[in-house]
């Protein structure tokens, strides 16, 4: 239930967004808002091993899905250079080093800070409204490291189009949602082992996730699920909503 975390966060973000459209300069509104809400930790959970969905993520995220839907309705295009590959190369491997060279203390400090993940208490700054304010900082500079990096990715990735590979990339979000349930799966026959952690899995566990994980991709990027998941991936809320 938890690992479905992006569906329900996408469910939200498509609600919110006719009204958040509306305001002047939705990227920037909901970046800082984004920021203020998660940095002083005004709300706090503990979601691990509970039915819980955390509302950080689902609210962390949410410039960066305005970022998306700016770009698709502003028609922006990729940079044609011959240094559009280098830039993207250098711009993702600048952004990859950050956690490896800024290590923050505890087991899930890096996972707190690039991944929004839930914190009960400061890890950086100590308690306090200093340490607040320091992660409000921390949660306006990683959206834009994020966003550098998808800059860089997107100029790394093949421009022509390959039979096969190019669709399902095109109908890969519902790869990315529903995978886990492919994943209980393929567990429940036992490729992880008795202890579910992979110490005693079978020597044949690694060819069949690969080969399961290739099957999965092209099962749930078929055109018949993305038909099938639609509705759900992108919820009709024009529906819902008055016309003026």
């Amino acid at each position: 239930f938890f690992h479905l975390w992006y569906l329900f966060s996408l469910i939200f973000w498509r609600l919110a967004l006719p009204y958040w459209w509306r305001l002047h300069y939705p990227v920037v509104t909901s970046w800082m808002a984004a920021a203020l809400f998660c940095g002083l930790n005004a709300y706090q959970a503990d979601p691990f091993g509970t039915w819980m969905i955390d509302v950080k993520y689902i609210v962390a995220y949410f410039p960066l899905f305005c970022l998306g839907v700016t770009g698709k309705q502003e028609r922006w295009e990729l940079w044609e250079n011959k240094w559009s590959r280098p830039a993207g190369a250098a711009a993702l491997a600048a952004v990859a080093v950050m956690p490896i060279v800024l290590v923050l203390p505890g087991d899930f400090s890096n996972g707190i800070i690039w991944a929004y993940g839930t914190r009960l208490h400061n890890i950086v700054g100590g308690e306090g409204w200093g340490g607040n304010f320091l992660m409000v900082l921390l949660r306006l500079v990683v959206p834009l490291a994020h966003a550098i990096a998808i800059w860089g990715f997107l100029h790394l990735m093949p421009r022509r189009k390959i039979w096969l590979v190019t669709a399902c990339g095109e109908r890969c979000l519902a790869t990315y949602v529903f995978h886990i349930l492919g994943g209980m799966l393929i567990s429940a026959v036992g490729v992880y082992g008795s202890s579910c952690d992979g110490s005693d899995a079978p020597i044949w566990a690694e060819p069949a996730i690969v080969a399961f994980a290739v099957l999965s991709a092209l099962f749930w990027s078929s055109s018949f699920m993305w038909k099938a998941l639609w509705p759900i991936l992108d919820p009709p809320v024009h529906l819902i909503l008055r016309s003026d």
